[in-house]
């Protein structure tokens, strides 16, 4: 969690970002390659490692 929102990645290269108390989606992004882990979150940034080796920050 981050932000007060649960952040939940797919394998189509996706990331959303849902409402705890509801499991209402409140955002998605496009990551732009599959993705296999949860994100690391620190300093109010999330940090995805795709599945190429890349590492993608999001503020």
């Amino acid at each position: 969690m981050a932000g007060g929102k649960l952040i939940v990645t797919s394998s189509e290269g996706k990331a959303f970002f849902l409402k705890p108390q509801t499991g209402e989606m409140s955002g998605e992004i496009s990551l732009g390659r599959p993705t296999f882990l949860p994100p690391i979150v620190a300093d109010k940034v999330a940090y995805f490692l795709l599945e190429d080796g890349t590492l993608v920050a999001y503020e």
